[in-house]
């Protein structure tokens, strides 16, 4: 990590919906590293569920949670924060 920068690590999940097919939650994001603060683009738009309707549950690992497919959020803080997402069906 550069001093006074942030990283960037991402983690995926689903939540089962009782059938045979498993939510499959895939993230884009982009810069994943750099000198704080930095602005971030998130991206959950390839992930699969069983329908076309999805819900996410994104959990950006600075306190701050969000429910968007696409969006944009600002680190302020260097550090390393790991995030997560989850997604299953609407």
């Amino acid at each position: 990590m550069i001093a006074g920068g942030l990283v960037i690590a991402l983690g995926c999940g689903g939540d089962d919906d009782g059938g045979a097919f498993q939510p499959v939650a895939i993230i884009s994001a982009a810069p994943s590293e750099g000198p704080a603060p930095l602005t971030v683009a998130f991206d959950a738009s390839a992930s699969t569920t069983s329908s076309s309707s999805r819900e996410y549950q994104w959990d950006l690992g600075d306190g701050t949670f969000d429910d968007r497919e696409t969006f944009e959020h600002t680190y302020t803080l260097p550090g390393y924060y790991r995030v997560t997402l989850a997604v299953r069906d609407a």
